[in-house]
């Protein structure tokens, strides 16, 4: 699919993703169903992560790259080395050329909800550093840009009240399992 178009067969169809939803009677037809692709756009890899975000591409070689990271930014690297952890509170997306799902930075990655692809094969050699670049991970979709449909969905990062059912437990939980973290 990195045309960015679906073709539709004959009879009665539909897509339900969002702000490229469709329905109706198709004759074997050509219909968009995500926003064009430009370079630097890619269709490709594994939720690791779900969720969407945007933000300025940073490529990632070795540790001493951690301390250039800016803030909401996309981090770009070759594998999910567990070292990338150190800067997932200031990264908006994730994106590797390879990487397993059940590996320790997925776990991270998906604790601070970073939407995280991984196994593109393709990341850095297609993103560019300081481009900007719209992850949707639930899709394994990178976009070249903003999309504003995507970026202002459901699945953006959400803050947690410390008085939310699942804080209380997971507080009593913490207690009980490390009393020395008081």
């Amino acid at each position: 699919m990195s045309s960015g178009v679906r073709i539709a067969r004959a009879g009665s169809t539909s897509c339900n993703h969002g702000p490229f939803a469709w329905r109706g009677q198709h004759r074997s037809r050509v219909i968009s169903t995500r926003p064009s692709f430009q370079s630097g756009s890619f269709v490709g890899g594994e939720k690791a992560a779900s969720g969407v975000g945007t933000g300025k591409v940073v490529l990632a070689h070795s540790a001493a790259d951690l301390k250039n990271i800016p803030k909401d930014s996309v981090l770009v690297a070759h594998t999910t080395a567990p070292r990338w952890a150190q800067a997932m509170d200031r990264l908006n997306a994730v994106v590797t050329d390879l990487g397993s799902v059940a590996g320790h930075f997925a776990s991270v990655a998906r604790e601070w909800r970073v939407p995280t692809l991984v196994n593109t094969g393709v990341a850095t050699q297609r993103l560019k550093p300081g481009e900007i670049v719209t992850v949707d991970a639930d899709r394994a979709t990178v976009f070249a840009g903003t999309i504003q449909g995507l970026s202002n969905s459901l699945c953006e990062k959400q803050e947690l009240s410390p008085e939310s059912p699942f804080m209380k437990r997971l507080r009593l939980i913490l207690d009980h399992a490390s009393p020395l973290n008081s």
